[in-house]
């Protein structure tokens, strides 16, 4: 009864949101060409439950949103792990220090409720080190790539979430950033080689926090400068391989005239 109850509220945010109008564009959401795609959920599980019940989920929520959205793409917003029965498969990764089974017991199965599904667009993966007990880097790229070499081209591979925890002070901020640059540089160094393999789509970093706002653990900053410089090499080198251009005409157009900055 509850998750029938769950489900029927779990639609009704769907049209809303699909259905809701931009104050400012005057376009409903399912309308926007702006909006790239929905995630059906942030890191859904369902813990000790069959990978199938989540599977029947997805499927049955993605079809659902298609229909309210259906110039949109749609994917599922969760870790990516595979279900523990994979275990003795031979490309089988999962998280779990000391051959913990953590993982393989959340509801989750990236192939047959990703790449085998027959509604979700693209493959994403969310990699969080902290919470998944991950002591170097290393392991976050041979989740990745492995997760690269699962899909193995049948769709689009999107590192969409990564992120790693920094304190609130100052001082822990510059001791945390240390260890956060070596994740990042990681991630980036792990994408930037699948890209130009053409097995990767393009990822995404969790997430931008812009001066004043906060606090929040995984948020980076404009001054966090090593970071900062990491996320602006990558986007560069990415868009680079796709053939766009790596500055803004206007903006370096403005500072040439230095055209002053107005805010509110």
């Amino acid at each position: 009864m509850f998750f029938i109850c769950a489900q029927k509220y779990y639609k009704q945010t769907i049209d809303y949101l699909a259905y809701r109008t931009n104050s400012i564009t005057k376009r409903r959401y399912r309308d926007d060409p702006t909006i790239m795609a929905w995630n059906l959920a942030n890191e859904a599980r369902a813990k000790g439950k069959p990978s199938g019940n989540m599977q029947k989920w997805i499927e049955d929520s993605c079809e659902y949103l298609k229909k309210k959205a259906p110039n949109h793409l749609v994917a599922v917003g969760y870790e990516g792990f595979l279900d523990d029965s994979r275990r003795r498969e031979q490309n089988f990764v999962n998280p779990g220090k000391g051959g913990g089974r953590w993982a393989g017991r959340e509801g989750q199965d990236f192939l047959s409720q990703v790449i085998e599904s027959p509604c979700i667009d693209y493959a994403a993966v969310h990699v969080w080190p902290d919470a998944w007990d991950v002591e170097t880097p290393e392991f976050q790229k041979e989740f990745i790539l492995n997760r690269a070499k699962l899909t193995d081209g049948k769709k689009p591979f999107v590192l969409e979430e990564f992120g790693i925890i920094v304190g609130k002070s100052p001082e822990e901020r510059k001791e945390d950033m240390k260890k956060r640059d070596l994740y990042f540089k990681n991630a980036f160094d792990t994408t930037e080689k699948l890209a130009k393999e053409k097995k990767i789509s393009g990822s995404m970093f969790w997430h931008f926090y812009d001066e004043g706002v906060g606090p929040g653990r995984f948020g980076v900053r404009t001054s966090d400068a090593s970071t900062w410089a990491l996320i602006e090499n990558h986007a560069k080198f990415m868009a680079r391989l796709s053939g766009l251009q790596t500055s803004c005409p206007a903006a370096a157009a403005a500072a040439a005239k230095k055209v002053p900055v107005i805010s509110n």
